[in-house]
């Protein structure tokens, strides 16, 4: 089953538990910087939060797009295929950042692409267990 969450998020044993931020975690989360934005995009999105620019869609439509161009990189690519193997193992995993809204939060661009992948693999929805949306039917 893949969880999506926020940090601190309390997660039953035996999941395995990857914290998807620019910063380190501080408890005994995983942390894989690889699935978080870059420095540059996540200094725009502050500035745009600062600015009460956020999450307008238009603001919202360009972080995505850039984030996703992000996650073609070999790094986040290699572990999206992880987690998915791990799925496809019958292994829980959890994905965890600090925003509050998962509707304008990267973990859920990740849950997204985990998704298509978990799918493209074989994979059925009962064992995702995950209710969310694939980005390929969510304007991908």
């Amino acid at each position: 089953m893949l969880l999506v969450c926020t940090v601190g998020t309390t997660v039953p044993e035996g999941v395995l538990k990857l914290q998807i931020t620019r910063s380190r975690p501080r408890n005994d989360w995983l942390w894989v910087p690889q699935l978080a934005p870059s420095g540059e995009l996540f200094e725009k999105y502050r500035r745009w939060y600062k600015a009460g620019e956020w999450p307008a869609r238009a603001r919202w439509e360009e972080y995505r797009a850039r984030f996703l161009e992000e996650m073609e990189a070999p790094q986040a690519r290699q572990w999206i295929k992880a987690i998915v193997e791990k799925l496809l193992q019958g292994k829980d995993v959890a994905i965890s950042c600090f925003c509050r809204d998962e509707r304008y939060c990267h973990r859920s661009l990740v849950a997204g692409l985990i998704s298509d992948r978990f799918f493209e693999k074989g994979g059925d929805a009962e064992r995702l267990g995950w209710a969310g949306y694939t980005l390929r039917h969510n304007g991908r």
